[in-house]
């Protein structure tokens, strides 16, 4: 799938209508513009540090997308990622 934030989103829309969705991603270069794009759709969001993330011996030796997303999803699963602070852009336009 394109790293493309609007694909995942008809994609999860036509495949899991309904449906809660939690997301987990590492933070990048990519910055945190796909975070704030699925948190204004609902969905939950967690973008971690990768050097936070533990890697088994596989993951280690063998870097893939797919061991990296198995990886990632179980660790969210069972609750031990911690995410990282990121601005969300305000709707307000406060000026003191």
């Amino acid at each position: 799938m394109p790293s493309n934030a609007e694909d995942l989103y008809q994609y999860m829309e036509r495949t899991f209508p309904n449906h809660a969705v939690d997301l987990v991603y590492e933070a990048g270069c990519c910055g945190f513009s796909a975070a704030r794009y699925f948190l204004n759709l609902g969905w939950n969001v967690l973008v971690v540090n990768p050097s936070d993330v533990k890697r088994g011996d596989k993951e280690r030796y063998q870097k893939t997308d797919g061991l990296d997303s198995k990886n990632l999803s179980n660790q969210l699963k069972s609750g031990v990622l911690k995410g990282v602070l990121f601005p969300v852009k305000s709707t307000n336009n406060l000026l003191s």
